[in-house]
């Protein structure tokens, strides 16, 4: 299973993801093309972006089953100013889309508007 995250800050033009790990308000440490099973403690198996600032509201985050098919178990953990939240939800696609429907997120089923005020939403 591949996921990847898709990061917008307002204010800013350029998204983080894989096609661009590094903005100037932050960058993805990691690209992971085989994601971890449930239960893996193994951080280097988990896609880990890091973020300049502490303004959780002005990000956007998608989360996008980039090579996936059936249900994934996520696991989405932020530290913000030293506070963990973690949460855990299955997204559960037919087939993974390449991120080739990055234009038209909203409407895709392999794209996933994450809230990482109150979990994911959609």
């Amino acid at each position: 299973t591949d996921l990847d995250l898709w990061i917008r800050s307002r204010g800013h033009d350029s998204e983080i993801c894989f096609r661009n790990m590094r903005t100037n308000f932050g960058y993805l440490v990691r690209d992971v093309v085989q994601s971890g099973s449930v239960g893996d403690d193994d951080f280097t198996a988990w896609e880990l972006a890091v973020i300049n600032h502490n303004r959780v509201g002005d990000l956007t985050v998608w989360l996008n089953a980039f090579g996936a098919s059936g249900k994934s178990h996520v696991t989405l953990i932020t530290v913000v100013e030293g506070r963990q939240s973690k949460r855990e939800f299955d997204f559960d696609v037919a087939h993974g889309d390449g991120a080739g429907g990055c234009d038209r997120r909203a409407s895709s089923p392999a794209w996933r508007l994450l809230d990482l005020t109150d979990g994911p939403t959609r």
